[in-house]
């Protein structure tokens, strides 16, 4: 089993002293260890959602912020990307629906692992709650 898979951490999200997420446990090899997936990926979504709200909103600005050439084989990650959602890697990203297109297809990049409906689901509840409250 992969360290994403085992750790609950679909996206493989690392660690920011800034931020202690909801449902997060520990941390292993610099990553974060959720309690479950679906925490997991709800912090993925308001990563990604705070990403594009930060001026990373299109595929190729967030693939090159969240996996950078000297780590990753971008270029790769972002036909990829596009190949999954059919969104165009330089269009505006300007709906929750393209964002969980994106997360699936992130989760699948990063870990082999596909989220079912209901895990996304369960997900952008908890994200509404986040956004609602305030909180990371």
């Amino acid at each position: 089993m992969n360290l994403g898979t085992r750790l609950n951490n679909w996206l493989n999200i690392r660690p920011n002293p800034k931020w202690n997420w909801d449902g997060q446990i520990g941390t292993e090899k610099n990553f974060i260890h959720f309690i479950d997936v679906v925490h997991g990926l709800r912090a993925g979504i308001i990563d990604l959602t705070n990403k594009v709200k930060g001026g990373f909103n299109t595929i190729r600005k967030i693939l090159y912020r969240y996996a950078p050439p000297a780590e990753n084989p971008t270029e790769k990650y972002i036909v990829f990307v596009v190949k999954a959602t059919g969104i165009d890697a330089k269009a505006i990203i300007s709906t929750d629906g393209q964002i969980d297109k994106i997360i699936r297809a992130m989760c699948k990049q990063e870990t082999g692992n596909i989220p079912s409906d209901k895990q996304m689901s369960d997900a952008w509840a908890l994200v509404k709650q986040h956004f609602k409250k305030g909180g990371i």
